[in-house]
């Protein structure tokens, strides 16, 4: 199977080698093109113009050797690809799909009082998950289509992490709560918190164990587990992580210091170079 990756920096040496003058695969970065709503009709002259309703455009998608996808924009804060599509929020919860990476659907809030960004966004079990606040609770939410969402309430706390690994979902939110769930649907807390209990900002999983990460100033910290209930946690460097993905045997991860890591086992890290901007998501897909 043709592996795909789509990450928010994941793979910065293939940035850095486009750089290279001598590297004549590299693809210039598209605009996609998103459908525009029409010119509305001239009003009566007592009314006031109809406005079209404002939509955020789609940019900083970078496609290079048509291989790597990356996103990095304070519009589009979440990217995967899936069932020959590719899905991507912004952060006021708008949803854009597209088949090639080049031409996007309209926006379109895909559920009812769904306003924030989606955490965690990801293609797994053949349907796409993430997180996200509905009105003011906590959700996971699921689709096999990219198109059409069904949502189930997880618990308290803002979440950003939602993984799948042996045979369990976890999702954990800001603070360090953890709930695990066997089938999406129905979620239990977990009885203990991860610590420190801010800023956990990305997870997830590979080899065999989850990792998540967390943003807390001053530290890199780095949650690892084997079954989404029992953690150890270390602290692995300075400058705060902010995003992490799995692919081809090796965790990468970036801060908000545009510094990309790499590491095999999601405890011993290596620094690459940094990045030209800052990514808000990394995504391996297969």
């Amino acid at each position: 199977m043709k592996i795909k990756i789509l990450l928010g920096i994941s793979l910065c040496i293939c940035i850095l080698c486009s750089c290279d003058p001598k590297n004549k695969d590299i693809i210039e970065p598209l605009q996609p093109t998103i459908e525009q709503p029409e010119e509305p009709n001239k009003p009566a002259e007592s009314e006031e113009p109809q406005k079209p309703e404002e939509q955020a455009p789609i940019k900083e998608i970078i496609n290079i050797n048509n291989k790597y996808m990356i996103i990095g924009t304070n519009d589009w804060y979440a990217i995967t690809y899936g069932n020959e599509k590719y899905v991507t929020f912004n952060e006021s919860g708008y949803l854009s799909t597209s088949t090639d990476g080049i031409n996007w659907t309209t926006p379109k809030i895909p559920i009812s009082g769904m306003k924030n960004k989606v955490g965690g966004l990801t293609f797994i079990n053949d349907k796409f998950i993430g997180v996200t606040l509905i009105n003011t609770n906590s959700y996971a939410i699921y689709s096999t289509d990219g198109e059409n969402w069904v949502h189930y309430k997880i618990g308290n706390g803002n979440f950003n992490i939602i993984m799948y690994g042996n045979g369990i979902y976890v999702a954990v939110n800001l603070f360090g709560g953890v709930y695990t769930s066997i089938d999406g649907e129905n979620w239990t807390i977990n009885a203990k918190e991860l610590s420190p209990q801010s800023t956990w900002n990305d997870g997830t999983f590979g080899n065999g164990k989850f990792v998540v990460i967390n943003g807390e100033t001053g530290n890199k910290h780095i949650a690892t587990s084997t079954d989404g209930k029992n953690w150890s946690i270390k602290v692995v460097g300075t400058s705060y992580f902010k995003c992490i993905a799995f692919g081809d045997g090796k965790f990468i991860a970036t801060n908000y210091y545009r510094k990309v890591f790499t590491s095999t086992d999601g405890e011993n890290w290596t620094q690459l170079d940094d990045l030209p901007f800052e990514a808000n998501d990394i995504i391996f897909v297969q």
